[in-house]
Parts: structure tokens; sequence; C-alpha cells
């Protein structure tokens, strides 16, 4: 029985000394000894112990009476096995990063949320043009140092957190399949980027959103999302999923209800590669914290309502009159983001707002740093934005310029 359990655990009849270990719970240390006393059976393929799941067991139940030092009690199968798993170690140890990443992150689908992937894809692009052509045998810490040195002057921290997290893991994975020999990131640690943006660039001015308001009059489509953005600092993927039933107001109460949000089914060929298919879903929002509702002004539920009349009257949306989508299409659909980023692309070539850093990600940042300048608790704002940690609302959402610095060492001689 015994047998059949570590046959079905490891999938394969011989163990390295760590796993001999493990199973024993003893230390690798004290394998070795066990071996070195010629009590236990082995067989070395190159620099490589193996010990046979049949030797372990009459090991373990006392059967191995012989003090042997003979290393030939593989049986041929086993002796097979071993040669094809060291001949397949090898090919992994010659391929470059670039092909590990795409072999190792086709592991990885089906794993977490699709945002969870998409950024996985898009932090691996960035890492092929760094370090992909290198083999794995190349590879080494100072080479992805050197790597992350040049690259936290020109990108954001976002995006080098997610970087990290892709060499990281995908090393970790090759270092406990042998195809690489040591611990490359043992002395790497995630650095911080240097990468500055202009002033205020990342939440808008009162005279910016002001005009953004002033020439979305014209653009119905674009000008309630606009204060709904601003209003309620949701994403962009949670406006296109809420429906209609998703807006409550009542004598006591008027929230939205923040329950999903659109998603991408992704079918990846490689990595730089064209997708195969990119469709999009209503599915689950990016963590259980961003289940929430979000109060809503007086203001803001003006705005909703007038879209909705709107979606009524309007000729165009003649099949989305009874849509269960509080955002829809034309069709009566959820609002896909080709065609959102469509429209958005209209509005601001139209208007001439091209180049002001005009993005929808924005009313996010803006809504939180102003809450925050209004003295708002951080774990309320934590709650109110659907992030999953302080320090997340804290390291990308909450922007201090030069007046709130001032401010808070006025309060010193207040």
């Amino acid at each position: 029985m015994l047998v059949k359990n570590l046959m079905e655990k490891y999938g394969r009849p011989v163990l390295s000394i760590e796993e001999v270990a493990s199973v024993l719970n003893v230390s690798t240390d004290d394998v070795n000894e066990v071996i070195k006393n010629g009590e236990l059976p082995f067989k070395k393929i190159g620099s490589k112990i193996l010990i046979s799941i049949e030797n372990l067991v009459r090991f373990i139940n006392g059967e191995i009476t012989e003090r042997t030092v003979s290393t030939d009690t593989v049986s041929t199968p086993e002796l097979e096995f071993a040669k094809a798993r060291s001949k397949e170690i090898q090919a992994f140890k010659r391929m470059n990063y670039h092909d590990y990443l795409d072999y190792f992150l086709d592991l990885k689908t089906g794993r977490g949320t699709s945002v969870t992937q998409d950024g996985y894809y898009a932090a691996a692009k960035h890492i092929v043009n760094g370090l992909g052509n290198l083999m794995m045998y190349e590879l080494t810490s100072d080479l992805i140092k050197k790597y992350f040195n040049n690259l936290k002057s020109k990108t954001g921290q976002a995006t080098i957190d997610k970087i990290f997290i892709v060499i990281r893991t995908s090393l970790r994975h090759a270092l406990q399949e042998e195809h690489i020999e040591r611990d490359l990131m043992i002395s790497v640690s995630k650095p911080k980027s240097d990468f500055l943006k202009s002033k205020e660039m990342e939440i808008y001015s009162k005279e910016l959103l002001t005009l953004i308001r002033q020439e979305a009059e014209e653009y119905p489509e674009l000008k309630y999302i606009f204060a709904v953005l601003e209003a309620t600092g949701i994403r962009p993927g949670e406006l296109r999923a809420l429906k209609r039933e998703d807006f409550v107001v009542n004598a006591t109460q008027q929230y939205i209800m923040v329950q999903n949000a659109i998603t991408k089914v992704i079918k990846q060929d490689k990595i730089g590669k064209k997708h195969l298919s990119k469709t999009e879903v209503v599915g689950a929002t990016k963590s259980s914290y961003s289940v929430r509702e979000i109060p809503l002004s007086d203001e803001c539920v003006a705005a909703i309502s007038k879209w909705l009349t709107y979606v009524k009257t309007d000729k165009n949306y003649k099949l989305a009159t009874n849509s269960k989508y509080l955002f829809t299409s034309r069709d009566g659909e959820f609002l896909s983001e080709s065609e959102l980023i469509s429209r958005f692309k209209r509005f601001l070539k139209a208007q001439n707002l091209n180049g002001r850093g005009i993005t929808f990600t924005r009313f996010r940042h803006t809504y939180a740093t102003k809450l925050a300048r209004k003295g708002v608790d951080i774990d309320i704002l934590m709650r109110l934005m659907g992030d999953s940690s302080i320090d997340m609302v804290r390291k990308y959402y909450i922007h201090a310029n030069y007046q709130d610095l001032a401010n808070a060492t006025n309060k010193l001689s207040a």
C-alpha cells in the first residue's frame, strides 16, 4: 500500500534524497548517513543519487538485512526513467528564458482570475525584452539585478511588482524541477521604482475636471460614465458590469452595489504573439474585498437617472430599452471595452483633448486622493475603493502634492 501511495504522490518510481528525507521525516544528512552506511540501496546517475520507492519501503519495513554499497539495485525500468528524466532536465537547461516563460505560463493557465493571467503575460513581455535571449543555464543573480536596475528608472512600481512575481515564481518552479541548479532569486530584492511622472499627472486638477465635464456635454454616452467614475472611484470593468438592479435608491439609502466585473477569457499562443481569442464575460470582481456598496451623492443619482431616461428615449437605444445592464451597449448587452475605448478616443480627438493625460483610471486616483485630503479614514477609504489592503490604497491611489505637504507642516504651528 505504501509503495502505491508514494507512486501516486510523486508520479515516478525513484526519489531524490530530499524526497526520501521528507517521507522519513528526517534531515537529508540523516539519509546520506544511512546511504553511506550501506543500509539503503541507491543508484547514482551523474551527480544525482536516486532511491527506488520499492527499496525505500523495504528499508522502512526493516526488510533490508544485508549491508551493501552497491549502486546497481535500481531496476531497469527505474533506470530508464532516471535517464529520461536527466535528458529532459538537460533540454530545459538549454532552453532560452523566453521559451521557458511560454512553458511556465502555459502551466499557469486556468489558475487565478483572467485579470491576473493577463497581468502575467503583460509582465512576461517586459521580461523577454531584457532576459529572454539568455539560456536557462546562462541566467545569474547578477544579470537579474542588472535587468531590474535598468528597469526601475523607466517603469512604474505596479509593473515592477508584477515582473518580479513572474520571474520569482518561474525560477522557483525551475529550481524545483532541477531546470536550474541554484536559487537565482535568493539575493535579489524587489526594487523600488525611480520612475517619476509629472506633477499631479496621476490625479485631475479642478480645472481639468471642469473642462472634461464641459466638453462631454455633447457626448451623453460618455458624460454620465464620467460622472459615475468621478463620484465613486469604481473600476471601469466594474462599471461596465453594473446592472440596473445594482442601482438602489429608496427613502433611506442611495448606492450602487458592486458585485461583478467584466473579465477576459484568454487563450494565449506565445508571449508577444497575438491572442488566439480574447472574449469578455461578466465575472467575479478583482477580489472578495471588491464586492461593496458605494453610497451615491444626489448629483450622481441625478446623473444615472438622466442616463436611464436617455436610453429609453434615444432611437439608437431602441434594442436596449429593457436591458439589465446599467451602462448598456446599443444592442442591450454590457458595454464592451473596445466600444467604450472607441467612443473615448473619438471624444478626445474631436474636443482636442489628446495629450492631456485623460484616462478612465485617473478618475479612481482622483477620487481616492480627494477623500484622503478631506480626512476620510484610510480604513473607510479602503472599503470604498474595494482594495484588499491599506498599503495598496496608500501606494497606488493617494497622491500628495506640495500643498498637502505644506498643510501638514503648518499644523506644527497651529
